[in-house]
């Protein structure tokens, strides 16, 4: 996911945001961690960072992460490498 010569975003600062007002469908892939206030659905939300999902977020995709964080609505399946 980096390119050569690229640095490493620390994992526990949010580098994306899905914002209340935002509607996501497909496939995010990222180095960094995620919230996600909004809705996703379908495809899937891919990181090596953590990801965070809002209160009031819902989301019907994949995720795959290093540590999940669930306050929304998750109906898609999660995998976590640390912790959920």
């Amino acid at each position: 996911m980096l390119g050569i010569g690229s640095k490493s975003p620390p994992l526990d600062k949010i580098e994306t945001v899905v914002g209340p007002n935002t509607n996501f469908d497909g496939h995010l892939k990222c180095d960094g961690s995620v919230r996600i206030d909004g809705v996703c659905e379908g495809g899937i939300i891919e990181t090596v960072g953590n990801v965070v999902v809002g209160p009031d977020a819902m989301v019907a995709s994949d995720i795959v992460a290093r540590n999940v964080s669930v306050s929304g609505a998750v109906t898609g399946k999660i995998q976590a490498s640390g912790r959920l």
